[in-house]
């Protein structure tokens, strides 16, 4: 017992949980979250000296061990840069970003993630220092003081394969290329967490596959294409919320590009798997935009366009421009719906069942929303429509002519689901 006691003595072992302490062992305090450790108790462990603890000029604060970020940092193998606009300190490594400022006590992650941790980082000669568990909460590394030794436990490191992810299906809606950094917009569809759209930033380390688990490069993504993402469940508080992606699988879907005729942009699609549908929409886009070029009202049109849903089974798509009226600019949006199964230009007309009972339910519905959102009664001709993700949105412009934007109506899916025409999409085989 007074072998054991005396090895204790020499050689005692505290694991560093952001309350340890920086003594000489005469001089340890207790401290009820400590856990103090026989030196036999580690011999089957694998941990690598890092540093001399009397070597890094560490001080308590607070309950709290204070170490040197540069140092300690790089010797984990992460880069240290200063940021003297934003007059911030930036610590990185692979695809993983942390920001820093004096005083402040939030640790971004991922850009716009912010992490609290017991106490802010702080200069004192010229050096920044953090509390401890910075490097164990935020680096994922498990530090401990054998001694006067400033060690790493090899066991216990968390890899970076064992970082929580995030699992999401969807299609790309729009890719975004800076500086050759490139990202994508993808209209998510099934994910482990509520999810809209979300920015997937393409990192040197991220994976990229076919359908057939083939690696493939950039220039095969195409906005259109559905995508299966892993990416780190961290990610940005922004909207929509950004991250990177850690696999990414693109099945080839759609591909689109953007045509300019006389001012109006409208998508060219190719379905790489169904040639009778490419042709049905081709013919759809081309026929609404000779309709929008003859019209004489329309002088002078300037349209955009921005897909609001795409799935599997449809396409919606908003065109917004103006022109010129008498002198006056005017506004005018349009929509091409189109179902990807048939080939089928969706319509308010047929999206809905036609029969009396549920037209008359439709019409309930639609005035009861028009109350809650605009409190004013639904009389209306020439209704259009898109989808979105969460809604079925009717549009219409009043017979009033001083007012220059639609009326738009929000009608949720699960509320009007039982009059949903269940014969749209099916392709007659006779």
């Amino acid at each position: 017992m007074r072998k054991r006691l005396l090895g204790m003595t020499m050689a005692l072992m505290i694991i560093l949980n952001g309350t340890a302490i920086f003594a000489e062992v005469e001089g340890l305090e207790e401290i009820s979250d400590n856990k103090m450790i026989d030196i036999d108790e580690r011999e089957n462990k694998s941990y690598r000296k890092l540093f001399s603890v009397s070597e890094l000029n560490g001080y308590r604060k607070n309950e709290t061990n204070m170490l040197p970020l540069r140092v300690v940092s790089e010797a984990l193998g992460f880069q240290v840069q200063w940021d003297g606009e934003l007059r911030q300190v930036c610590v990185s490594k692979d695809a993983r970003n942390i920001s820093l400022k004096s005083g402040e006590n939030y640790y971004m992650v991922a850009r716009k993630t912010p992490v609290k941790l017991s106490e802010a980082p702080e200069i004192k000669n010229d050096i920044t220092y953090v509390p401890i568990e910075f490097f164990r909460e935020i680096l994922k590394h498990q530090l401990i003081i054998a001694g006067d030794d400033l060690a790493i436990i090899m066991e216990k490191k968390v890899e970076e394969e064992k970082e929580e992810t995030l699992q999401l299906e969807g299609y790309i809606k729009y890719i975004n290329e800076i500086d050759g950094d490139i990202s994508i917009l993808v209209d998510v569809k099934n994910s482990d967490i509520e999810l809209d759209d979300i920015y997937i930033h393409i990192v040197e380390e991220s994976n990229i596959l076919n359908e057939n688990n083939e690696e493939i490069g950039l220039e095969d993504i195409k906005v259109g294409s559905k995508v299966k993402a892993t990416t780190p469940k961290m990610m940005t508080m922004s909207i929509p919320p950004q991250t990177t992606g850690k696999e990414i699988i693109i099945e080839e879907f759609i591909e689109i590009n953007q045509i300019d005729k006389n001012g109006i942009k409208y998508p060219e699609l190719k379905f790489n798997k169904n040639k009778v549908v490419e042709s049905y929409f081709q013919q759809a886009i081309l026929e609404f935009v000779e309709e929008m070029e003859i019209t004489e009202l329309f002088k002078d049109l300037k349209m955009e366009y921005m897909i609001s849903s795409l799935d599997s089974e449809k396409i919606s798509i908003i065109f917004r421009g103006n022109y010129n009226f008498i002198g006056e600019e005017k506004e005018v949006i349009r929509t091409l719906n189109l179902d990807l199964r048939s080939g089928e230009i969706i319509r308010f007309e047929n999206y809905f069942k036609s029969d009396g009972v549920s037209q008359r339910k439709l019409k309930n519905i639609i005035q009861k929303a028009t109350r809650i959102q605009h409190n004013k009664e639904f009389e209306a001709e020439g209704i259009q429509l898109y989808f979105t993700e969460d809604f079925i949105v009717l549009f219409y412009y009043e017979l009033d002519d001083s007012v220059r934007v639609p009326t738009e109506i929000y009608l949720e899916y699960d509320e009007v689901e039982e009059l949903i025409n269940s014969d749209l999409g099916k392709i007659d085989k006779n």
